[in-house]
Order: structure tokens, then sequence, then C-alpha cells
């Protein structure tokens, strides 16, 4: 049996790590988030198990990342390897706050939707920012030999792909109406000319606020996807502030195509989230528990959503 608390111990010294702040670690299973410094550089060293091959990718696309887009646009991932019992990430260490609250809770999206007071005054601001960034990160090239490797794996790309039951108990959305929506729109929505870099996981939590800039960061879902993916990410997690929402729409979504793409992004983006969280529950928990979880989706306001975007882009911003 490997012991990971002496094997992570050798690796911090190999890697010439000063550890300060163990954040979030749990030696049992191999895996550590330690804040500390290598040379005069605050950094977070994460360390997982090698046997995690999820996790595996996750570092590789983060770095990837990290290499394409530049350290002006995202957290800067310094240093990334792997041994025989860990693969593990460096990345440098930012004391600004995110968005969002710290705190977690067992609603639907984990208090990563509620936005810190003090940045409330500054909506006009922070959109502006939000959405001249990720302007530029879907003008970034990539290397397209790493295309395939790159798709998302957390935006179903057809009804297959989720499960139809739990889907259709969460949400109000007409499943024969969300199937002839996929068919109708799919050949507008999935044009290859439209394919850019993308975050892939853009709650509030993953915003950093750098005085007049923003920075993302947790880039472990990095992907080449529909140009609309992040946007509709991003609008989803604002549901509590439509303001912010409008102001998103306004700056980043300007024509009738794009409103159709903004749709079936967003339409993905909650199947995703939906399948992916009713499916861990279905898992993991009772009966009981699932259904109270499949009550709480169902009155999100993120399962209107759905039904609103089958519809029409008014009928989307008209949902309350």
């Amino acid at each position: 049996m490997i012991d990971y608390q002496k094997e992570s111990e050798n690796l911090i010294k190999k890697l010439d790590f000063i550890r300060e702040k163990d954040f979030r670690s749990a030696p049992k299973f191999g895996y550590f988030i330690i804040k500390g410094r290598i040379g005069n550089e605050d950094v977070v060293l994460r360390i997982s198990p090698q046997f995690d091959g999820e996790k595996k990718e996750k570092i590789f696309r983060e770095k990837l990342a990290s290499d394409i887009l530049g350290d002006q646009l995202v957290a800067k991932i310094l240093d990334s390897g792997e041994n025989q019992t860990f693969i593990w990430s460096i990345r440098k260490y930012y004391s600004e706050k995110t968005l969002s609250v710290d705190s977690t809770s067992e609603e639907l999206f984990h208090n990563n939707d509620i936005i810190k007071n003090e940045f409330l005054p500054e909506s006009e601001k922070i959109i502006s920012e939000l959405a001249r960034k990720l302007k530029i990160i879907q003008e970034s090239d990539w290397p397209r030999n790493f295309d395939g490797r790159l798709k998302s794996k957390k935006f179903p790309t057809s009804l297959d792909e989720i499960d139809r039951s739990l889907i259709e108990k969460s949400t109000s959305v007409n499943s024969q109406k969300l199937g002839k929506f996929f068919l109708e729109k799919e050949k507008i929505y999935f044009n290859k000319k439209d394919l850019v870099p993308c975050l892939g996981d853009m709650s509030l939590a993953n915003i950093l606020i750098k005085t007049d800039e923003v920075l993302f960061y947790d880039l472990e879902y990095f992907c080449i996807d529909q140009n609309s993916i992040d946007i509709a990410y991003l609008w989803n997690y604002l549901w509590r502030y439509p303001k912010w929402q409008e102001k998103l729409l306004d700056l980043m979504i300007s024509d009738e195509n794009s409103k159709i793409k903004f749709r079936f992004s967003l339409i993905r983006v909650i199947l995703g989230i939906y399948n992916e969280g009713l499916l861990a529950y279905q898992r993991n928990s009772n009966e009981v528990i699932l259904e109270e979880k499949i009550n709480l989706y169902k009155n999100h306001i993120s399962g209107r959503y759905i039904a609103a975007a089958v519809e029409s882009f008014e009928a989307l911003t008209e949902v309350k």
C-alpha cells in the first residue's frame, strides 16, 4: 500500500517547494492542495494520485490553456509533471478575490452564483471587462493537432448523451420540442468555423477580480467548442442578476444567428449541469434524496431557461 503522505513529502522536497498552508488535502487517497513558495514565487501545488486519469487530463488542459492564452487572461501554470505515484501542477498564487462568495451550500450552484457585495456596484465595468477578455480568448489560436482531444466533456452534443428521464423530471422542458430544436438547429450550430478556445467552466468562483481587470482560473475544463458556450455558461450563473445578464448579451450577442447559437449553447450547458449532478445523486444516494434533488433542480430557474430557450430568444430573456 502506498504511503501517500511520505511520497508527497519526497516530491515536495524534490520540487524545492516550501510548504506554508494546506488548503484541501486528503493524504489517505493521495490528494493535496498546498500553498507555498518555490524560490521567490508564491505558488499553489496540486498533487493527485497517478491512477486518477481524469485529473491527469484536467492538468493537461489547464497547462495548455495557460500556455496558449497567457497570464494576462488566465492564471499562470508554472509547471506540471508526473512520477510513478503522482501527477501535479504548480500554479502561481493569486491573493485577489473571486467574484463569488467563498461559502458552499447544497443549492444547485453551491453559492458560486452569488456575487460578493463589494462587486455589485461595479457591474458595468466588470461585465465589460469579462466580455472584452472572452472575445480575446475566442480569437486566440490553438494547436490544431489537439482538436479531437480538446472536445468538451461537460456539454452534451446530442440528446443520446443524457438521461432523458432525469431531464424530463427535473425541468419544465417538453422533450419532443427539445428533440425538434436539436434537429432543426444543429446544422447551424455545429459549424466548424465557430470553434474557438473556451474556458469551459465560467462559474463566478473561477473569476478573479484584479483592480480594473479580471483573470480566469481553474482551467481544468478548457476545450475547443462553439463560440457562445462560455457566454451561455456565465449567463446561467448570473441568474440572480438580470441586469448583469442583459449587459452581457448586449456586448456578446449581436444578431439573429448568434441568438440561435446562444440558445443552443445554453441548453447544452444546463443539460450538462443537470445530467451530471443528478446522475451522481442517482449513483450515490437513496431514492428519497434523489427525489429531493430532482425537485430542487426543477424549481430552479435554469430548468425554466431550457424550456424558454427551445421556444425563442425573447421568451428566454423574459423568464423570471
